[in-house]
Formats: C-alpha cells, structure tokens, sequence
C-alpha cells in the first residue's frame, strides 16, 4: 500500500474523530430537552428523545470503532508493508460488539447515558438517589461487578472550580464535560500564555478546553435557581420559627 494511501487512511481516522465528537458535544442537547419533557410531564415525547439518545450513542461507539480500527491498519501496513483492508469489516463488526456490551444492557453502565438519565431524574427528585437502571446482562457470558449493579446517584458540585463560589452562567466544556462560570473560564482561557487554548482546570483531567467549546448548561442553571429558592425558603422558614 502506498503513502498516499496510508495518508488517506489517516484522513478517514480523523473524518470518524470529528464526527463523533460533533455527535458527543450535542449530548447537552438532549439532556436539556429531555429535563424540559420531564417537567411538563410529556412521557411519550420523552421515551422517543431517550431512543434517540441512545441511537446517538451508538452511532458514536460505531464512529469511534471505525477510526481505531482504520487507523490500527494503517499502522500495520506502515509497520509490515502488507495490508489488512480486507478484513476491515469482521474487525469493526466484532470491535463494535464488544464495545456495546461494555456499555450494557440498553447502555445501563454507559457513562453518558447514565448522566443523562440521572439529570431527568434530578428533575422531580433532587434530593433522592436515583435507582439502579437495567442492569440486565447484555448476554448469558457476562458478568456483572459489583459497582456496576449498584448506581449511587452523582452529586453535581454547583462550585466553579475557579471562582469556588456557586456558578454564575454555567458553561461545559464538550471536550471535558466540566463545568464553570462562564466569565471565569473565559477569562482563564485567554490569561493562559496569549493561547486560545488552555490545560483544563480542575485537578487530574488532562483535557484542552478551547472558548468555542464552550456550551450553556441549561440544566445545571435550572439546579442552581431551584437551589437557590430552597435556600430562601429554609430561611424564611427558620425566621418564622424564630418568632
């Protein structure tokens, strides 16, 4: 196989790349329509954005599958000057099976669509844990661990990790999934060595946080003002009890 080939096997890696990521930066989307959903209580509305959810999901393990698996070709071809573009297809095919059985059954043990589904359930229960989603086997070989039967529920922190006070316009970072008061993170991006990009902040995440990759986060706003209205209202209540 030629270098011009192999050239375009790595353009195809990072066409896949690219395309999963646009699909993953608009996970936000669909969790702030499916919070809206649950608050007005519209259950079928709801049920058809959660498929569409997980769809998108899988849809981004196939992308995802495609570029690793292109790009371990190329690699090979490079490394023994042989070509294994034939086999292309079983390698994703099986590559992709085992990649949707690590996300479960229906993808109860897959990261973003537990965060999704716990941020719905936050909705109308904000001080409860949320209960275990299917953790049915996604075949009779698998075996389930113990902490992936038993789901905790996540405690969103409503601190900036740069201010360290409550959000104020709450962005995310689709790179990181991390959170911040929009001016703070902003301000940080740019004071960072003249770059447009900067390390992101929060301790241990290894992630390049760039402005443009920053999304509203319409649900952590809708968190901080029900927060907000507890607070007052445990203060007007102690001030009755007071008197």
């Amino acid at each position: 196989m030629s270098h011009s080939t192999v050239a375009k096997l790595h353009a195809l890696v990072d066409e896949y790349e690219a395309l999963a990521r646009s699909l993953r930066e608009n996970h936000n989307n669909f969790v702030e329509c499916a919070c809206d959903l649950e608050e007005i209580e519209a259950d079928d509305e709801l049920a058809a954005v959660d498929s569409a959810f997980k769809e998108t999901l899988k849809e981004e393990q196939t992308l995802l599958v495609n570029a690793a698996t292109l790009r371990d070709i190329a690699e090979d071809t490079i490394a023994t000057n042989t070509t294994s573009i034939d086999v292309y297809e079983q390698q994703c095919k099986e590559r992709l099976a085992m990649a949707l059985r690590r996300c479960g059954h229906e993808f109860s043990r897959s990261e973003p669509y537990k965060d999704f589904r716990q941020k719905i359930w936050e909705v109308k229960h904000p001080d409860q844990i949320m209960p275990p989603l299917s953790t049915a086997a996604y075949n009779d070989e698998e075996e389930e661990e113990d902490d992936d039967i038993i789901e905790m529920a996540q405690h969103v922190s409503l601190i900036c990790p740069l201010t360290t006070m409550i959000m104020e316009d709450p962005v995310t970072s689709a790179s990181c999934k991390h959170s911040f008061s929009k001016r703070a993170i902003v301000e940080y991006i740019q004071r960072y060595q003249g770059s447009e990009r900067a390390p992101c902040p929060v301790t241990g995440c290894s992630r390049m946080i760039v402005e443009s990759d920053l999304v509203r986060n319409r649900w952590l706003e809708r968190k901080i003002l029900r927060e907000s209205e507890m607070r007052e209202q445990r203060v007007r209540v102690d001030s009755e009890h007071a008197y």
